[in-house]
């Protein structure tokens, strides 16, 4: 009998990576270093055709990361929404080529987000958010089934990160994903 092991059809598991947040102003050299380091390995996701979801507290250094995983591909409207009365809208056409890093993705407006994700298929691109479960009620998570997910979180402090915590946010992201899959 002859038997070949298929792929499997079912939903793509994400790679998770837990790392500690950045604090380039107590040790300059070392961060910038161990940040260079850690964007070596998110660019090669980001070609394989990965999204990356960079989870992460006010000041745990995603910029910082970004700034070194996407020079110069960076979209940021946290300003903009700070001094306007409304979100600004999510363009896809607008978007840079690949790789590139949505940073603050919380500040466009959830639909437009949502939609212009949803387009982009096979682009290898990094979302920044400093809640998970912020994909969830935004209805961003459906626009991600069927992608290949990296979610890298930014451990803040010298705590353990909570596991169950982890698991929990990340089971939001996948009943979100599977609901409109």
């Amino acid at each position: 009998m002859n038997s070949k092991i298929h792929p499997s059809k079912g939903p793509r598991r994400p790679i998770h990576w837990t790392i500690n947040a950045f604090r380039p102003m107590q040790a300059p050299t070392t961060e910038r270093l161990r940040a260079w380091a850690i964007a070596v390995v998110l660019r090669l996701m980001l070609h394989l055709g990965y999204v990356v979801l960079l989870v992460g507290a006010a000041r745990s250094g995603k910029t910082f990361l970004l700034s070194r995983t996407t020079p110069g591909q960076i979209i940021d409207e946290s300003d903009y929404w700070q001094r306007s009365a409304q979100q600004p809208s999510f363009d896809a056409s607008c978007l840079p080529e690949s790789p590139f890093a949505i940073d603050e993705a919380m500040a466009f407006e959830p639909r437009s987000l949502a939609a212009g994700i949803a387009q982009l298929n096979d682009r290898g691109f990094v979302i920044a958010v400093q809640q998970i479960e912020d994909l969830a009620r935004s209805g961003t998570a459906t626009a991600l089934a069927g992608k290949r997910l990296m979610i890298v979180h930014l451990q803040t402090g010298n705590l353990p990160v909570n596991k169950q915590q982890l698991v929990a946010d990340i089971s939001k992201v996948d009943d979100a994903m599977k609901g409109e899959a």
